[in-house]
C-alpha cells in the first residue's frame, strides 16, 4: 500500500505509495495520518510514481479532498507536494488540487512534480516564509 516516514525535525510527512491506489486507500491514509495531532501543520510529500493500477473515482477524490481540507491547520501555511509519473496521475492530482481549493477551510499550498528531489526542495524553500509561533 504505502510506506510513510514522519520527519519531526523538518515537520514533514513523506509517503511512498505502492502500485495500487483506490478511493478507500486514499481516505484511510488521510484519516490515519492526519488524525495524529503530532503532525498537525506538517508539510507533506506523496510519491505516486510506482503506481500501476489507479482505481479512483471523481466522487472519491472529491471526498478525500473535502476531508483533507477540513483537517488543515489554518495557521500553519503548510505545503503538499505530489510526485507523479504519468499523465493520468497528473490529471488526478490537478483534480484533487481543484477540489481542495474549493473547500473553505483549505489552507495548504499544493504543487505537482515529476521529481522527488525537486518536490523536497520546494518544501524546504517554504520554510523561510512561515509564521513562527515561538515565544521571544
Amino acid at each position: 500500500m504505502y510506506a510513510k516516514e514522519i520527519d519531526h525535525e523538518r515537520h514533514r510527512v513523506v509517503t511512498i505509495w505502492g502500485t495500487v491506489v483506490s478511493d478507500a486507500a486514499l481516505m484511510a491514509y488521510q484519516k490515519s495520518v492526519w488524525n495524529d495531532p503530532a503532525v498537525r501543520g506538517f508539510d507533506e510529500v506523496i510519491d505516486f510514481r510506482a503506481l500501476e493500477k489507479v482505481d479512483v473515482t471523481t466522487e472519491g477524490l472529491e471526498a478525500v479532498a473535502h476531508t483533507a481540507a477540513g483537517m488543515d491547520d489554518p495557521d500553519a501555511q503548510s505545503r503538499f507536494a505530489i510526485v507523479i509519473g504519468d499523465s493520468l496521475s497528473f490529471g488526478l492530482s490537478r483534480m484533487y488540487e481543484a477540489f481542495r481549493e474549493m473547500h473553505a477551510k483549505s489552507a495548504r499550498r499544493i504543487m505537482i512534480f515529476k521529481d522527488l528531489d525537486a518536490a523536497m526542495a520546494w518544501l524546504d524553500e517554504g520554510k523561510g516564509t512561515r509564521k513562527s509561533f515561538e515565544s521571544t
